[in-house]
């Protein structure tokens, strides 16, 4: 009796009535899971139908933004970055930057249709196109965002994420920005407030990008500075290959007594032949003390980064100061016996190792010796210069022309040697050193090139494999 209600039968369909020809009853309901079927089937095509559709616009938005002609190579020779055609090349690249913008919203008016697809399209070219450090072309892509549509107003929307899909584009925008060091100003920050709104992700971004950035650019221990009489000021970017070479030569050199001269060579028509020299006082004075006939070695190309350029550096040296060899030979004992002295011996040794440097310059007792250990101590050694190095004595660096050649390198040694307080130079015997160059930099006239003079001249060098 209990289940006899789930075992009853539906009653079957009667039959058409017999005096009414074509009045049936209705057929049964279909269940609700059919209806949810065919509407997430719809929805689903209409879902392809529009990916498809924004796939297309977005191949059109990115034949659009493409510049008619290539992207040339990444530059090897730092002299070429600085020529009037790239320079010329460069500002007409970053001119149709800005035309394909002014285009897209020519075109697409207050909607901004596909504005996400086509920020990411220019976004992926902007070191390709050479405005990776334009701040200008960054505010330029930020300003095709549409304006106070989606500003974060509620505190919903801004916990949310509020159009969250063109908040992560604005986003990794500022990050493009980190990557390459280009730090936004505030005009920046009221494009943000007034597309995005004060409390959405992006304006947390920029504040973080406002905050740390300026402290790491101040955190600078070789800042690009010169001293105005309103203060210190940030030199902008180098305009020439001379300028560039002086800037690296002034970060290179730790002494600040140091003495940046440039001297321009003749050369073919049409040529920019110079050398940039770099020499301190302390350096002169290490030369005029050298034993007359003594060589000094002319050793490169050696390679260094400034910025975004690879440059190539030659340098004048001789061999290392009998302080140099002895302060570097004790620091090799003392660091051995500290390996081997147990850790509570270990002040003793320093106290033993300090005695010894405040000996160093004690006076001879006449047998040569400096001195016995019982005597009281004598003065504080001579510290040696940051120009007297273990295995060498820096005397000047240079940066030339790659056009020149041992011949452009030999000119600036005479006109080194003409300078006052350089004089023991014309009595020194000159040895090259030139290496191969792998073709990022200053080239050398041959093979493993060496070259013996008196003086530098050229007359008298007699090149040798």
């Amino acid at each position: 009796i209990r289940g006899a209600g789930r075992l009853r039968r539906r009653p079957a369909a009667s039959p058409a009535a017999p005096g009414l020809p074509g009045v049936h009853q209705l057929p049964p309901a279909l269940p609700p899971e059919h209806h949810l079927r065919s509407r997430h089937r719809r929805e689903r095509k209409v879902e392809e139908r529009r990916q498809l559709e924004r796939r297309r616009r977005l191949e059109d938005l990115t034949r659009q933004a493409a510049v008619a002609a290539p992207a040339p190579a990444r530059l090897r020779q730092p002299e070429a970055a600085f020529s009037p055609e790239v320079l010329a090349d460069r500002e007409r690249r970053r001119q149709e930057f800005h035309d394909s913008i002014f285009l897209y919203m020519q075109r697409y008016g207050r909607t901004r249709r596909g504005h996400v697809e086509f920020i990411e399209a220019m976004r992926s070219r902007l070191q390709e196109l050479g405005v990776h450090k334009d701040l200008q072309s960054y505010k330029a892509l930020l300003d095709v965002f549409p304006k106070e549509v989606m500003r974060v107003r509620t505190m919903w929307q801004s916990e949310f994420r509020h159009y969250p899909r063109q908040q992560d584009t604005a986003i990794a925008l500022l990050d493009t920005m980190n990557e390459h060091g280009v730090m936004p100003d505030t005009d920046m920050g009221l494009q943000i407030s007034r597309i995005f709104g004060t409390e959405s992700y992006v304006m947390t971004k920029f504040q973080r990008m406002m905050y740390w950035m300026p402290k790491l650019r101040h955190a600078d221990p070789w800042p690009a500075v010169r001293l105005t009489s309103s203060g210190l000021q940030y030199l902008p970017a180098p305009e020439s290959f001379r300028d560039l070479a002086v800037r690296a030569l002034r970060r290179m050199c730790p002494d600040p007594e140091t003495r940046v001269t440039t001297y321009s060579m003749d050369g073919p028509p049409g040529s920019d032949l110079f050398v940039a020299s770099a020499q301190a006082p302390a350096q002169q004075q290490l030369l005029t003390d050298m034993a007359a006939g003594a060589h000094v070695y002319l050793d490169g190309p050696n390679w260094v980064w400034f910025g975004e350029h690879r440059l190539s550096y030659y340098a004048l040296s001789a061999d290392p100061t009998p302080l140099a060899r002895e302060i570097a030979a004790r620091k090799e004992a003392t660091a051995a016996a500290a390996a081997e002295t147990p850790q509570k011996l270990r002040p003793r040794l320093m106290e033993e190792d300090f005695t010894w440097w405040r000996r160093l310059r004690c006076a001879d007792d006449g047998d040569g010796d400096r001195g016995d250990e019982d005597q009281p101590d004598g003065e504080l050694a001579r510290a040696p210069s940051e120009h007297e190095l273990p295995d060498c004595t820096v005397l000047s660096l240079a940066i030339a022309s790659s056009s020149g050649g041992a011949d452009l390198l030999l000119r600036w040694v005479r006109l080194l040697a003409a300078e006052p307080g350089n004089e023991a130079l014309q009595r020194a015997a000159v040895v090259l050193q030139l290496r191969p160059s792998d073709g990022d930099g200053d080239a050398a006239d041959g093979p493993d090139a060496a070259a013996s003079g008196q003086g530098g001249d050229s007359s008298q060098s007699d090149a040798r494999e």
